[in-house]
């Protein structure tokens, strides 16, 4: 494994842990009726649910660099055979 795609993933499981903690954090000061608190804890869940995401889409992009395109599309069917079609009537 490359060591960028190492770090992504690291920060990656970082920004997750954290998130899980700051949604903790949410619903404990609702409950205690910390408005305040529980509005800072939402504004840094988003953010770092935002930073998980990009750091998922860094190690994707890695990933997406690392294969070669050779051209080859398995999906459709080559040229050829779409102007040699045969009536079966």
């Amino acid at each position: 494994m490359n060591k960028r795609k190492e770090i992504q993933g690291l920060g990656m499981f970082v920004h997750g842990v954290l998130s899980s903690f700051h949604l903790l954090g949410l619903v404990y000061n609702i409950r205690r009726g910390n408005k305040i608190d529980a509005a800072i804890h939402s504004i840094v869940f988003v953010y770092d649910i935002g930073s998980t995401i990009k750091h998922y889409k860094a190690i994707k992009d890695e990933e997406r660099a690392i294969k070669p395109n050779l051209g080859l599309n398995l999906n459709t069917r080559p040229s050829w055979t779409k102007h040699n079609k045969r009536s079966t009537t």
